[in-house]
């Protein structure tokens, strides 16, 4: 699992924004790691639902040339994510 992250970072939401706004789309993976419930309530535009449960089993899914911006309702699902996926 190494490949898919090698680099862990905190990126505050205005950070996240700048990011995404000044890099093409193809070069960056937005994770939403919460459940479906909450994803379907309100999610960031072209955000991927993988819940932090089948975050293991949908690794495949990831690309590993690509940054991954990882996110919660709070922090800690994604914190856990990211420590998951820099495995």
């Amino acid at each position: 699992m190494s490949e898919h992250m090698t680099n862990v970072g905190v990126m505050f939401p205005d950070d996240a924004e700048t990011f995404i706004s000044e890099n093409p789309e193809s070069t960056f993976t937005v994770l939403d790691v919460r459940q479906p419930i909450e994803y379907e309530s309100e999610h960031l535009p072209g955000a991927k639902l993988m819940p932090l449960p089948e975050l293991v089993d949908s690794l495949q899914d990831l690309d590993p040339g690509t940054t991954i911006i990882v996110y919660c309702a709070v922090g800690g699902r994604s914190r856990m994510a990211a420590q998951l996926l820099a495995l």
